[in-house]
């Protein structure tokens, strides 16, 4: 079938941004483990779109069929934008749960690229937040998100191997953080035991001192 121009243009233009949606996508399951469900069903209602389509132009409805390219073209942007929100929730959540959980320290300590990572994320949100007031620069914005992705996912898996460092070095922090607090515990009782055997001393040596007072009389 020999297209017309614009139907044309607008065709390469959904396939480019299919790839790039399936690529987000792959992003996405390797984050979160799990399909993303939104962004397949995006690009479901992209492929049905390109079917009415191409309906529409054997019935020589071409304003019709530019139509539903045109909505099939922004479901695949909805999917890729879907799928790399996604992915980066999961990891921004993973690791401030991990901060809040662990402390800080803690995890810096098993991960020293933690604020690196961190920073990357800030950078995406911001970008992101900025993106949905000006909208005509969205997409733009996620493409770069996308194409600087590869890092963060080399961070991320490095994080994760992580895991089990840290829970291991707060698990040794909280011991030693209970043991301290025993040995406070049992030195205030010691100064106690003393400050009280003290007292009773000096209130014997007085009553003795009155006593021998009044047998001198």
């Amino acid at each position: 079938m020999k297209l017309e121009p614009q139907v044309a243009v607008l065709v390469n233009k959904i396939c480019a941004e299919w790839n790039r949606a399936e690529r987000a996508i792959k992003i996405s399951e390797q984050v979160i483990g799990e399909d993303p469900f939104p962004s397949i069903k995006e690009l479901r209602y992209a492929g049905r779109r390109i079917v009415e389509a191409f309906a529409s132009l054997d019935y020589g409805d071409d304003s019709d069929a530019l139509a539903q390219l045109q909505d099939a073209y922004f479901d695949c942007l909805r999917a890729k934008h879907d799928a790399m929100d996604v992915a980066i929730n999961e990891i921004a959540g993973r690791i401030r749960l991990s901060q809040e959980d662990l402390g800080p320290e803690t995890v810096i300590q098993a991960f020293p690229e933690f604020t690196q990572l961190l920073r990357g994320l800030n950078v995406f949100e911001s970008q992101i937040a900025d993106s949905r007031e000006a909208r005509g620069t969205r997409d733009a914005v996620y493409e770069e998100i996308q194409t600087n992705f590869d890092d963060t996912l080399r961070l991320y898996d490095e994080f994760k191997a992580s895991e089990a460092l840290m829970k291991h070095l707060a698990d040794n922090a909280a011991l030693a953080a209970r043991l301290l607090e025993k040995k406070e515990a049992d030195l205030e009782r010691k100064s106690s035991r003393e400050r009280v055997i003290s007292v009773t001393i000096a209130v014997i040596g007085v009553v003795a001192t009155i006593i021998i007072g009044i047998l001198a009389l």
